[in-house]
């Protein structure tokens, strides 16, 4: 005879958090152009100084992976 799971409410919490944890997730190809994307607003908003790409890619980074963290 087959046994019945028994689903708490911990199992559905973990499989709550499983499927945000999915939703959440972005190919490495989307997440590049958001970052670009980003990094282009951040860079505009500044005024385009010279020499800031890499200040402004590496702040735009940091922006999408707080948006995208599936520890929040």
């Amino acid at each position: 005879m087959a046994q019945k799971k028994v689903i708490t409410r911990k199992n559905r919490q973990q499989t709550s958090a499983q499927k945000t944890k999915t939703a959440q997730s972005i190919i490495p190809e989307q997440r590049y152009k958001l970052i670009a994307q980003a990094a282009y607003f951040i860079a505009e908003k500044r005024g385009f100084p010279i020499d800031a790409e890499l200040e402004n890619w590496l702040q735009a980074e940091s922006d999408i992976n707080t948006q995208f963290s599936t520890d929040a």
